[in-house]
Parts: structure tokens; sequence; C-alpha cells
């Protein structure tokens, strides 16, 4: 039932010898959570899941999900949250990692966002010299704040960040961002 921008990458963690271990779903599509409680391990450091299925739309566990994570300090819970976005109300404040793709809300093909807590470290992806990130060489792009693009991309990208705006609080790029947004809203 994961959607291959998932499966792909747990393949290849497979590949690179991590153990990767997928949830069965209940007779209702959501994910089992007996289940969940049965794989977990002290040694456990990462559960993924859709917040939204992308072919019939069941909203999963994310909450329940959360509770049970929180006797593994080691654990992070990753949640892609595209299929949610402005249809329903996300609850992400108990989230370690939030993704989307913006191509789903109007928004550029080809680009991603990734939302991390404050203390979570991450693996660089590419190693070369640091611009505007730790976490990638380069700068970033933020054309979706730019007005001129198209209005309905600023709406669903300031819709996301009011929703997630715990995790935004903490978020190390919040005063480029708002150094943007500021800049917009003068012109």
């Amino acid at each position: 039932m994961e959607h291959s921008s998932v499966s792909s990458p747990l393949t290849y963690l497979k590949e690179q010898g991590y153990e990767v271990d997928v949830l069965n779903i209940t007779i209702n599509g959501k994910v089992d959570i007996e289940h969940l409680k049965s794989l977990i391990r002290q040694d456990t450091i990462l559960v993924s899941i859709c917040y939204v299925d992308s072919e019939v739309g069941i909203v999963q566990p994310i909450h329940e999900t959360a509770e049970i994570l929180k006797d593994y300090p080691n654990c992070f819970l990753h949640v892609d949250c595209t299929q949610g976005v402005g249809k329903i109300e996300l609850y992400l404040s108990y989230v370690d990692l939030i993704s989307f793709a913006p191509h789903k809300f109007y928004g550029l093909n080809g680009f991603g966002g990734l939302i991390k807590k404050k203390d979570i470290v991450l693996e660089h992806l590419i190693n070369s010299g640091a611009s505007t990130t730790l976490y990638r060489s380069g700068t970033l792009v933020f054309l979706v704040m730019d007005p001129g693009y198209n209005p309905i991309n600023r709406q669903k990208i300031i819709y996301i960040l009011s929703n997630v705006s715990d995790v935004m609080e903490e978020c190390k790029h919040k005063k480029h961002l708002e150094g943007k947004t500021k800049k917009t809203n003068n012109k």
C-alpha cells in the first residue's frame, strides 16, 4: 500500500544493510498498531508513515503512533503529509520529521520539503561547501514564496507553515523564511 517514493528508499536501505520492517495494515486500511508494538525495539531509529494514503485517502493514526514512540527516545517519527495538505487538519506537533511534495497542491514539480525538529541532526546529502544550510550545498530556492509566481502556491505554503508552526518555530532557517516573507509584504 506504500507509495513508491517510500518503498524505493526502503529497498535501498535494505541493500545498504539496514533492517527494515513493513507494518501490516488492518482490514480498514490503517497501520496495525499492535504489529508496530511487536516490531519496535530499543534500537529502532525511525518509523515512517504517510499521514493520508494517496490512493484511497485513509488517514493514519499518527497521534497513537507518536504515543507509542514516547517510550523509545532514540526512535524518530517521520510523517509524509503530502496528501493531507489543504484537505484535512494536520496535527504534527508530536512528529519529528515532516515531508511534503508541493506538486500535489499546485506547487512546483521536482521540489520537496522537509521540516525537522531543532534537536535532530541529519547526515549531509552532498559533501561540499555549505552555503545556506549544513545539509545541502548551494543556495536553497524559495521561489514558492514569490507572490509573482503563483498566489495559490503562496497560500498553500503559508497554510502548511501555520499548521506546523510549533515545528517551524524550532526550524534553523526560520529567520530566512521570515526575511523572504517580509520582503514579499513590502513590495
